[in-house]
């Protein structure tokens, strides 16, 4: 074989090698996870396991949503989640599945501007839920966007990601 011949040989492998190198990294970055979280069996175990005051606690409506979270419905498929009626304490989860996948990042910001202006309501009235708060975090998972307060927020978490 001639050092031509080897050489477009040698370059051919490489161009191949390198496109399917890029189609798995490109497939791996843009598929969707394919999650699905039955909400009935997430809101019994988050009242079994979370730290939630129930009685002092209502779910989430879409009036909540629209109004205080400033999302819009039409980019929702599905939510659940419960919230104070008072402020005793701060704990709450709030669990939103997206309509597609692209509106995933306007929840995102929206769940996290809400979580900002939540923080500045209780820096002066209770340093623990402060506390507690300084914690949180708004998560995505597939096109679930949540946020979980609570002293069990972990444990709440990795049930998520288990599903």
């Amino acid at each position: 074989m001639t050092k031509k011949k080897c050489l477009i040989l040698i370059s051919i492998i490489v161009i191949l090698t390198s496109f399917v190198f890029a189609t798995v990294i490109i497939k791996e970055k843009y598929s969707e996870e394919k999650v699905s979280i039955n909400f009935e069996e997430l809101n019994s175990y988050f009242e079994k396991n979370g730290d939630f005051n129930l009685v002092n606690m209502t779910d989430i409506d879409k009036e909540y949503i629209e109004n205080t979270l400033n999302i819009p419905m039409e980019k929702i498929n599905s939510y659940t989640g419960k919230i104070p009626i008072v402020n005793v304490n701060a704990n709450m989860y709030i669990i939103i599945e997206a309509k597609e996948q692209e509106n995933t990042n306007e929840i995102q910001e929206k769940l996290e501007t809400f979580l900002v202006s939540y923080k500045k309501e209780w820096e002066s009235f209770l340093l623990s839920e402060y506390d507690l708060l300084f914690e949180s975090k708004v998560k995505v998972k597939g096109k679930y966007v949540y946020l979980i307060i609570s002293e069990n927020s972990k444990k709440l978490e990795d049930y998520i990601s288990k599903n």
